[in-house]
């Protein structure tokens, strides 16, 4: 009920922003939907094209490098483990090498963070769109360099080159959480552990050459 002592123009104005309000929640909630989604897919989609990649070059006639596929390469995209490839399972490891089972294990909650991280840093409201599309490609190449690093360890068996490609993972990676912090802080939280997993796979590459010289396909 109308108080008598407010004009009715008062309570137009008073519904009008509530509407409003109302409205801008929704639409905040919308866009909110659509960056965890679109930091899904980014993430997703890169496991799904290295599956893809790597069944087609398989079916093209390439060199099949056993049964190896997505959880067991370096940025961890798809489902798998290394113990079902026999040249890797031939080769001589170090004694800190983990479980197969380990790799797949670690890479989900992995992909999960880095998910995380891209909401973050798209829904950072302080930064630019240019700092924020400029950390997005950063870690772009850092995911081609996963795959290409995949392409020549495990289907390749190119292990000496394969480090150049470890070293620009890494360097990528870490360029990524770089750019990610100047953006959003949290970002480079959630992708700082992939960080520390990537240091493993870089050792055991290392390992990986040192203890096989004549296991490289270049050799």
């Amino acid at each position: 009920m109308l108080q008598p002592d407010r004009p009715l123009g008062m309570w137009t104005a008073a519904a009008a922003a509530g509407k409003d309000s109302g409205l801008a929640a929704l639409l905040t909630e919308h866009e909110t939907a659509v960056r965890a989604a679109s930091a899904a897919a980014v993430v997703i989609g890169a496991s799904v094209v290295e599956s893809w990649a790597m069944r087609w070059s398989r079916r093209s006639g390439v060199p099949k490098v056993g049964a190896v596929n997505d959880k067991g390469n370096a940025h961890g995209s798809g489902g798998g483990s290394r113990s079902l490839d026999p040249w890797y399972e031939s080769l001589k490891k170090p004694w800190y090498h983990p479980p197969s089972w380990v790799f797949p294990t670690v890479w989900l909650p992995l992909k999960a963070l880095q998910a995380g991280a891209l909401f973050y840093l798209w829904g950072a409201p302080e930064s630019g769109a240019q700092e924020k599309a400029l950390a997005t490609a950063v870690y772009g190449v850092h995911l081609a360099l996963g795959s290409w690093w995949n392409a020549l360890f495990f289907r390749k068996h190119r292990i000496r080159k394969s480090l150049y490609a470890m070293g620009g993972f890494y360097v990528t990676l870490a360029g990524a959480i770089a750019a990610f912090y100047r953006v959003e802080p949290m970002a480079a939280v959630l992708l700082a552990p992939t960080q520390a997993w990537v240091t493993i796979a870089a050792l055991l590459n290392y390992q990986a050459f040192a203890l096989n010289p004549g296991a490289d396909a270049d050799a």
